[in-house]
């Protein structure tokens, strides 16, 4: 049987399940521009591409149109919105903290966070850590 030394995770899709809060905070955003947000479009057209890819085809769908950046400028309204949200109620499995328990006995655990532009992911990191440790796991997770 093969051994490891360490596990790696994903924090968004693997640890946390946030695609649900990022489309209610885009569908409320985005209401009074007319643009009725459904989890199954949200789904199919909005998980993985940029926000402004996404922004560009719902303009269309705007009643009047509009264009997409008006919508983009609703941008930092929605962040501050998922930042409530997830720190509200964070997106975890409620057996979340107990199974990384189970695995940091023996093993050593470290979080991805896509770290692309280093002032943005030092933030990140300690949001990601703030709410790993209302999971119940006080540390114990490196971050990359």
């Amino acid at each position: 049987m093969i051994e490891f030394d360490a596990i790696l995770f994903d924090f968004d899709g693997v640890l946390a399940d946030t695609e649900p809060i990022h489309w209610a905070c885009w569908a409320e955003v985005l209401k009074p521009f007319g643009i009725a947000l459904g989890w199954d479009y949200y789904r199919g057209h909005g998980i993985g591409i940029d926000d402004k890819e996404m922004l560009r085809a719902l303009a269309g769908l705007a009643t009047p149109p509009v264009d997409w950046r008006t919508l983009f400028a609703e941008y930092p309204r929605k962040k501050e919105l998922f930042r409530r949200r997830v720190l509200a109620h964070p997106p975890f499995d409620p057996a979340l903290g107990a199974f990384l328990g189970s695995l940091q006995r023996t093993y050593r655990l470290a979080v991805d966070l896509e770290r692309t532009r280093r002032n943005r992911a030092l933030a990140r990191q300690r949001r990601i850590a703030a709410l790993l440790r209302r999971t119940g796991r006080r540390g114990g997770c490196d971050t990359l």
